[in-house]
């Protein structure tokens, strides 16, 4: 029930703004924005897109996986398109990243999920980091346009979060332990498994720091780029905001759009943004603009390169298989 009255909320709220504000004023912010704009807008995701793939291919190489690059892609831009109609906190994309790379490239399942998990908690470590450091700078600023309350309850989530991925990373052993005790749990071989496999990963990420630390570092990098990206739109509108400013409210509502609520996050991510914007005194037609701008270049585009990657990939593949049939 609380589920529904939050998505009804989120969307009321998104009516509520498009009723009272003009959908001209919203069309004429687009058109103030030039073509090498979008240009750029769409280069800095496209980086973004090739850094992810780069991480997981580092991470391949190190684990001795043996995967080639175009596997690699081709694994993320399934994930990525099942996590825009999946609203489970990306976990439908990383669901589906183990199923693929347990049938594809004959993993054991224990390895590919160890394999998606390190990657993930990586990430998440980059991305905690950011938030939490932006958040602080916030708070340090004393900004009276927020309450205060909320954000200081965010960054004690933050905090939480942090601790138990660090668990999860520092002690996988301790908590295979916890899950081998609850022998009434289903697929507890299965649990029992990925816990084995996690911990010898951690392992040879221990081994060497400095490995880990260039990944620590890469995570922050691409988890950078989405605050730069809304900056980089903030500047184009002109609405001059301290940069950590601008990614404490990038952080904060990506944290809010991983709620499962919506595929995407649609809904709760943009009415989340429109808030933040709005509380430092940018017009509704503006932030709007900004806001829908955003989710085309970070959600949109990559579900559109997606599936056009993979419906060239079946093309092709469909192509040489008539062919060989014909020979």
């Amino acid at each position: 029930m609380k589920r529904k009255k939050y998505i009804f909320s989120c969307l009321l709220l998104l009516i509520v703004f498009l009723f009272f504000i003009d959908i001209t004023d919203i069309v004429q912010g687009f058109r103030q924005i030039h073509f090498e704009y979008f240009i750029v807008l769409f280069f800095l995701q496209i980086v973004s897109m090739i850094l992810i793939n780069v991480q997981w291919l580092s991470i391949n190489r190190w684990l001795k996986l043996d995967q080639v690059f175009s596997v690699i892609v081709e694994m993320n831009m399934l994930g990525n398109l099942v996590e825009v109609i999946t609203p489970a906190v990306k976990a439908g994309g990383e669901v589906t990243k183990v199923v693929w790379l347990a049938k594809n490239n004959h993993l054991k399942a224990g390895v590919a999920t160890a394999y998606v998990g390190t990657q993930k908690i990586i990430s998440l470590a980059g991305f905690l980091c950011l938030n939490f450091i932006s958040t602080l700078f916030f708070l340090i600023g004393n900004y009276r346009v927020i309450n205060h309350w909320l954000l200081i309850i965010s960054l004690l989530l933050l905090i939480i979060l942090f601790l138990l991925v660090l668990y999860l990373f520092l002690y996988p052993g301790q908590i295979k332990k916890g899950i081998i005790r609850f022998k009434r749990w289903k697929n507890n071989n299965k649990i029992e498994d990925f816990f084995v496999q996690l911990e010898e990963t951690v392992k040879q990420l221990k081994s060497n720091y400095c490995y880990l630390i260039y990944q620590l570092i890469l995570s922050i990098v691409i988890w950078l780029l989405f605050a730069v990206k809304l900056a980089y739109l903030c500047s184009v509108f002109d609405l001059n905001l301290p940069f950590f400013v601008i990614a404490m409210m990038t952080y904060i509502t990506y944290l809010i759009g991983m709620i499962p609520m919506l595929p995407g996050g649609i809904g709760t991510f943009e009415a989340s943004l429109i808030l933040f914007l709005t509380s430092f005194g940018a017009s509704t037609d503006i932030v709007f603009a900004i806001a829908l701008l955003f989710r085309l270049a970070t959600y949109w585009l990559v579900f559109f390169i997606s599936i056009s990657y993979l419906f060239m990939k079946g093309f092709y593949t469909w192509l040489l298989r008539k062919k060989f049939q014909t020979l």
